[in-house]
């Protein structure tokens, strides 16, 4: 994971330097863009994950909680048996 992102991390200095030398005069306006937009795609990406797990995981909870539900049934049921004898 630290390679994945040091690498991907590492094109950013590359991206700038090319739009400082194809447009010297407007540098500041493209970098500020470039940066917005990084930014912007690693806040959709976060979102986007966050979604992803938050809706997988949510199924996988209620399946735990039904099953301490079901364990805690069965064990009031053994407890009452239990009495019986």
């Amino acid at each position: 994971m630290m390679l994945w992102g040091c690498l991907s991390w590492s094109i950013s200095p590359i991206v700038q330097n090319y739009l400082i030398r194809s447009a010297p005069d407007q540098a500041d306006v493209s970098i500020g863009i470039n940066v917005s937009a990084m930014h912007l795609g690693v806040a959709l990406g976060a979102g986007s994950g966050g979604l992803l797990v938050d809706s997988c995981s949510a199924p996988r909870a209620r399946k735990v909680e039904d099953c301490k539900r079901s364990m805690e049934r069965d064990s009031t049921r053994l407890s009452r048996r239990a009495d019986c004898l």
